[in-house]
């Protein structure tokens, strides 16, 4: 069993704007998915394979259909006339 270490760059942009998330929102389901994904992509490109393969593709539909959704919610918003009064 190899011991695996993650080193982040905390001034990196991105775990800057997972910390604020986090901080925002300690429950906040996404954010603890965006983490996983990013620990388990670190996994792989390293060589070491995943211990349930299916999580990490469940992460990946959820985390693409939460984008998917956003983006047509804000195309939505941006397409939509103004009522008349």
């Amino acid at each position: 069993d190899s011991r695996k270490t993650m080193e982040i760059n905390p001034s990196n942009t991105i775990i800057k704007e997972l910390r604020n998330r986090v901080d925002a929102d300690k429950t906040e389901k996404t954010v603890k998915d965006l983490v996983n994904l990013l620990f388990d992509t670190a996994l792989l490109t390293s060589g070491f394979s995943l211990d349930e393969p299916n999580i990490f593709a469940a992460r990946i539909h959820r985390n693409r259909l939460s984008s998917a959704s956003a983006l047509m919610t804000t195309r939505k918003r941006r397409w939509t006339r103004p009522r008349a009064r």
